[in-house]
């Protein structure tokens, strides 16, 4: 009997050879993957947009993280074709967006970051490809250096391709400096990868565990919101929120389920009051604290640091974000560096690299474990080297590249 499920796998869109049923899947979910995280798709929506019938994905691919995790390794797949080449000349790899041309692959990765899905996105990882560049192009350099330069990239093009909404409202990127501001990214990126840092020596790093926003003692209506919005701050670190559903987070918080539509009116409107609770505790938390210890705390926040990551990616209607700290870095870098702000150039370079900065560690916030384990690298180690190019980077006489 021909086994259906043995076939192989043709993912490239342009074949002409038409797609086989389990190709068909792959290729499907690969798309909707850029579009919605794994919770919130069904076996029955692919097979029902795939063109197959609902058995059909059960007898391949049981239990349906392993077709998500091949959509996602043929997205991978067509990215690394594309920049394999340029390994030598290291020229895609110091693009300021080389993810941004393959969006399904990247948006798709994130979706799979943010969801509790037993997906294995460390085996054979672009970053790692990159690392070996690296260290092909500086063969002198420490593996742990490279290992931290490979981070950091990665980190970067995540972080800038989630967050390019709020970094160009915080930093002032407008439509009118967008290229001159890009080029000065590139050449940040370019000066990186190339190995021109070389007295680049991790910071030393203090860790602490994430601190939600405190609640007070409370009884009756007041403790079983209280519970709903605890547990959805919670799930915050673990699934996008679309994929939860009511029982789930009724369950987690031990509160009755009809108590999330009569208190709050719906699921959504829970998350909502979770998210706006912990972008105030991360607002008043970073502005507390002076702005050389504001990175190291950004990890203390990922529980909104990814409820904010799901909502970009998904264009749902935000709150108004403050966004003091990305503010208040570009002004100290003017103030340091004597910057007049009619010197075109000078204010490009200064919002490039505080712009650039700031989504390493955006992105670093989102992709820690992953780089960790695909890097085999712990994430202390890689977090100071981070934060040593962060120095770097800021510093008064920081100059990449004539741009």
């Amino acid at each position: 009997m021909h086994d259906v499920c043995s076939e192989p796998i043709h993912t490239n869109p342009t074949a002409n050879d038409p797609l086989s049923g389990r190709g068909r899947l792959v290729d499907t979910t690969g798309r909707w993957l850029a579009q919605r995280p794994p919770s919130a798709i069904s076996a029955r929506f692919l097979a029902k947009e795939a063109g197959v019938h609902p058995t059909f994905v059960g007898q391949c691919f049981t239990p349906l993280s392993l077709l998500f995790e091949q959509a996602h390794n043929a997205l991978a797949e067509r990215f690394m074709g594309d920049i394999e080449v340029d390994d030598v000349l290291m020229q895609v790899w110091t693009e300021p967006q080389a993810l941004a041309g393959h969006s399904d692959y990247w948006r798709a990765h994130v979706h799979l970051m943010l969801d509790d899905i037993d997906v294995h996105l460390a085996r054979d990882h672009p970053v790692q490809h990159l690392q070996r560049a690296i260290a092909r192009h500086q063969p002198r350099q420490s593996s742990i250096k490279g290992a931290g330069l490979a981070a950091a990239w990665w980190s970067m093009q995540i972080g800038v391709l989630v967050f390019e909404r709020p970094l160009d409202q915080g930093f002032g990127v407008t439509p009118a400096n967008k290229a001159r501001v890009k080029r000065q990214v590139h050449a940040v990126i370019d000066a990186l990868i190339r190995g021109r840092t070389p007295r680049l020596q991790k910071t030393s790093i203090v860790t602490a565990a994430e601190q939600l926003p405190p609640f007070g003692p409370a009884e009756g209506r007041q403790g079983a919101e209280h519970a709903l919005l605890r547990a959805a701050m919670q799930l915050f670190c673990e699934r996008v929120d679309v994929g939860v559903s009511g029982r789930e987070l009724s369950k987690l918080a031990d509160v009755n389920y009809g108590l999330i539509h009569h208190y709050f009116g719906s699921k959504e409107a829970v998350f909502d009051q979770a998210f706006l609770r912990l972008h105030d505790h991360y607002v008043k938390d970073m502005m507390s604290v002076p702005s050389y210890e504001r990175s190291q705390r950004m990890t203390q926040h990922e529980s909104f640091l990814r409820g904010w990551a799901a909502r970009e990616l998904s264009g749902s209607a935000l709150p108004s974000i403050e966004l003091k700290g990305m503010r208040a870095l570009l002004q100290q870098l003017i103030e340091r560096r004597g910057i007049d702000r009619r010197n075109n150039m000078a204010m490009a370079a200064a919002r490039a690299q505080s712009y650039a900065v700031t989504a390493m560690l955006l992105g670093w916030t989102l992709c820690r474990p992953l780089l960790s384990t695909a890097l085999q690298t712990d994430e202390s180690t890689l977090l100071g080297y981070l934060l040593a190019i962060q120095d770097h980077i800021l510093k008064e006489k920081f100059q990449p590249a004539n741009v």
